[in-house]
Parts: structure tokens; sequence; C-alpha cells
């Protein structure tokens, strides 16, 4: 299924509260302008990845699956293009300093992308 495109026309004021919120959600301003019109599996399993990783403590290594380790049954439950989804907004907003408190801590044996809460 092609993706189809919407344009919408925004002013400046506009626009930086767009802006604003969306580094407040730490989401890219397309996806969270996404998100404020669709309430889909993405946008509430990355709103929860977001709300996991505000609970780690400082310091602490992980990896996006890992915030799951103690409810196996629900990370199985998403799907997979969902989770690959959720990893790579993350990977891209931790890299651009959207997300200010992780940094990237190398991949695991697996290929596996591992942060730190700093």
């Amino acid at each position: 299924m092609a993706e189809k495109i919407i344009y919408i026309g925004l002013t400046e004021k506009e626009y930086a509260d767009v802006e604003k919120a969306a580094k407040k959600e730490k989401m890219s301003i397309p996806t969270y302008c996404k998100s404020r019109i669709i309430d889909s599996e993405f946008y509430i399993n990355y709103k929860l990845l977001l709300e996991k990783v505000e609970e780690l403590p400082s310091k602490c290594k992980f990896s996006i699956h890992l915030l799951w380790e103690s409810d196996e049954n629900y990370w199985n439950q998403i799907s997979r293009g969902v989770r690959l989804a959720m990893g790579r907004q993350f990977y891209s907003q931790v890299s651009k300093k959207v997300i200010k408190n992780v940094s990237e801590n190398g991949y695991g044996p697996n290929g596996t992308m591992y942060y730190i809460k700093n």
C-alpha cells in the first residue's frame, strides 16, 4: 500500500508550537503530527518506550528489548515491524540529541543496539 502525503501550512508561531511539543515528546515533527492524528500500535508503544527509559536510573545500560524483559508476553505481542520502527525512531532521536539523557553504547553480539542513560 502506497503512503499518502498530506501537506499543511503553518504560521511561524504554529510551527514553533508544534516543534516545541514534538521535542517535549522526544519525537520528530512528522512523527509527532502523525501521532496526534492516528492512535496506532507504533505511537502507543513508542510513548511507553519513552516512559520506560525515563524510569531507568542514571548510568543504566539497556536495549529496547530489555526494557520489556519483565513482560516478555507484551513485547512478543508488538508486531515485528512496529518493534523495528520503534528501534529506528529511538536511535534517530538519540543520535540527533533530541533524547538528551541517553547515549549510544555500542552493538551487542546479535546486532542489538545498546544505550546508556546519562
